[in-house]
């Protein structure tokens, strides 16, 4: 849950700069670019374009995101799902069954 809420917090807090890459928009710090493989090699892997959708569909960009990477819309909206249903999860937990789990 709380790997779910820093992804999604970061999401909020980054923007996409004129330049298509990701910055921190209060400072306007470029982030760098962490693909190893476009890199090194020149091309992008099958992972790339997922922060830019991530921040694009948390700033409600939806058009946008699906254009950085289709698939990052539904785990987008995974990662999403995770914070109610953890937190139904916790809130169902009785206190008997904490103490019987190892």
């Amino acid at each position: 849950m709380l790997l779910a809420i820093g992804l999604l917090a970061a999401a909020f807090v980054l923007r996409i700069a004129d330049s298509g890459h990701v910055e921190l928009p209060l400072l306007s710090i470029e982030m760098p670019a962490l693909c190893a493989w476009q890199q090194l090699f020149g091309v992008n892997c099958p992972f790339c374009g997922l922060t830019r959708c991530f921040v694009s569909a948390a700033h409600g960009q939806f058009a946008r995101a699906w254009q950085f990477h289709p698939l990052g819309l539904i785990l987008f909206f995974a990662v999403v799902a995770q914070l109610p249903y953890r937190v139904i999860r916790l809130r169902r937990r009785s206190p008997k069954q904490s103490q019987t789990r190892p």
